[in-house]
């Protein structure tokens, strides 16, 4: 089973990959959660619909063969005394899961987990290659031309990879 490592256990080889974790929601939290329209609660209904275009969009991009992610509202994983969204795969031939914990059922999360279903467990590098070029579409491009949104944009191109590259001599 591949999970996120939010909910994986701490060893010695998972704690730059917890570093990069916190860089990754610290920087959601002070830029992308302030940009309206990506962060209003959604319904289910809503995010499944923009779920299946998004992933019949891409998935064929990033050589992704498995059946799309189901996408469901739940409780969550306690990640540092707060629940979480998360991706995890599960049995072979089964689709993965994306599951949506109450405050984080709206679109940046989703575009969030979306990375992780497209390949990228860790939030290193290369996923935040992928997440760049999900928020890149055109679908976004009205709310990431705003300042906020670029300022995001520039975290993930450059400052992020950085950040991992410097940090840990990435293996990422």
């Amino acid at each position: 089973m591949i999970i996120t490592e939010i909910v994986k256990p701490r060893t010695p080889a998972s704690i730059p990959q917890g570093v990069a974790t916190r860089k990754m929601y610290g920087t959601e939290k002070q830029i992308i959660e302030k940009i309206w329209g990506m962060n209003r609660p959604r319904s289910l209904k809503n995010i499944q619909v923009d779920f299946k275009l998004l992933w019949d969009h891409y998935s064929p991009l990033y050589n992704v063969s498995r059946k799309m992610p189901e996408v469901q509202f739940g409780s969550g994983t306690k990640y540092h005394g707060r629940y979480l969204s998360y991706t995890i795969a599960r049995e072979r031939g089964q689709p993965w899961l994306i599951e949506l914990a109450p405050g984080q059922r709206n679109f940046y999360v989703l575009i969030h987990e979306l990375a992780h279903a497209l390949g990228p467990v860790q939030h290193g590098v290369k996923f935040a290659e992928v997440y760049h070029d999900l928020l890149s579409h055109e679908t976004f491009k009205d709310i990431m031309s705003s300042p906020l949104g670029q300022k995001f944009l520039t975290f993930l191109k450059s400052e992020h990879p950085e950040f991992v590259k410097k940090a840990y001599r990435s293996r990422y």
